[in-house]
């Protein structure tokens, strides 16, 4: 039996990465969760005050109060599923098996082959993290939704999401988790202590039901960067110019600001490219399902690991924290606290007079 310490070096790194994006996720989660906390305790979470729209007795600005309803899981998901992920590599390593790389790709190393099971603690673990990708997928997929909709609605000063939009969006993640979860169901009644990749391979049921959940997050995902496309058109066409908004008693230095277009410009710009690379990589999953990797080179099937764990799980992560950072954006920008206000009304009128 070996250990992580006695392995190979490409083993070591798998696990290593899989160690830093749990860390990273969990303090992202951390960050996200006294963003929440602030909100609250100024009395902010669902409305923000805008100098210029209350002068022109418009509704308050949008709150990212919502987007982290979705954020905040998708953060903890995403730890947990790195975590035991780590915790299946680790495993699997001390006792001669492949190690996880995916639930359809396991990397093989020192001569051992296949997605064999390896105990009651290894699958307990390995249904652990695909339940959680399963409440990353459907967190991540929302968050990009409902932040990209609430920086074109503050910038163009249009009320959205629309009805249809809602329900579409609903039937999207609702659809996308209740295809995730019964899969990891239906996979849990079969394992019979193997892990999630074994049963992926040995019930064809439990496979299809599987593939059906991977082909709905990419069709999910495409989706929502049409609508985030959709959005920057719309903010970059028909977004207020600007709005005067200052902190200081200087009415001199009084500016145009639309704090909503370059945060979406740079999320637009970022975000969607990240996930149609995640598209790609997600249908190289599903091939590998009904690929045999066991004549495949040494080279070869690091070199898939590595693809599949960096523009896998770090995609992932950098997606939510592009998410994590707008909405810092939005309510720095869209409220300003009342002493905040008084400045900025007080010098407003001044400057008008």
């Amino acid at each position: 039996m070996g250990s992580i310490a006695s392995t190979t070096s490409s083993v070591k790194a798998i696990f290593a990465l899989d160690i830093i994006t749990a860390a990273l996720a969990f303090i992202l989660f951390l960050i996200a969760l006294s963003l929440v906390f602030l909100r609250l305790r100024n009395n902010r979470a669902w409305r923000d005050t805008n100098l210029q729209r209350t002068l022109n007795g418009e509704a308050p600005l949008k709150s990212s109060i919502w987007t982290h309803f979705f954020l905040i899981p998708a953060f903890f998901c995403l730890s947990v599923a790195y975590a035991t992920l780590a915790g299946v590599v680790g495993r699997q390593v001390g006792l001669d098996s492949s190690v996880s790389v995916t639930p359809p790709f396991s990397y093989r190393y020192d001569g051992s082959s296949g997605a064999a099971g390896s105990g009651r603690t290894v699958s307990a673990l390995s249904y652990t993290n695909a339940l959680a990708t399963v409440f990353t997928s459907v967190g991540l997929t929302g968050a990009v939704w409902l932040h990209s909709v609430n920086l074109k609605s503050n910038g163009t000063g249009v009320t959205s999401p629309g009805m249809a939009s809602r329900l579409w969006n609903a039937f999207v993640l609702t659809t996308m988790m209740a295809l995730g979860v019964a899969a990891w169901g239906l996979g849990m009644s079969r394992r019979n202590d193997d892990i999630f990749p074994t049963t992926l391979q040995n019930d064809l049921t439990t496979r299809a039901l599987y593939i059906a959940y991977r082909v709905w997050v990419i069709f999910s995902s495409t989706s929502v960067t049409i609508q985030v496309i959709a959005n920057y058109r719309a903010l970059k066409s028909g977004g207020r110019p600007g709005v005067p908004f200052n902190l200081t008693n200087d009415a001199s230095k009084l500016t145009l600001q639309n704090f909503e277009r370059p945060v979406l410009t740079r999320f637009t710009f970022v975000v969607v490219p990240i996930i149609w690379l995640r598209n790609a990589l997600t249908i190289l999953d599903i091939v590998l399902l009904h690929v045999n990797t066991t004549s495949w080179s040494r080279t070869t099937d690091r070199a898939v690991a590595f693809l599949l764990i960096i523009f896998g799980q770090i995609a992932n992560l950098v997606i939510l924290a592009m998410v994590l950072y707008g909405a810092w954006r939005i309510g720095k920008s869209a409220g300003r606290g009342q002493k905040g206000y008084r400045t900025a009304r007080s010098s407003y009128e001044s400057y008008e007079a």
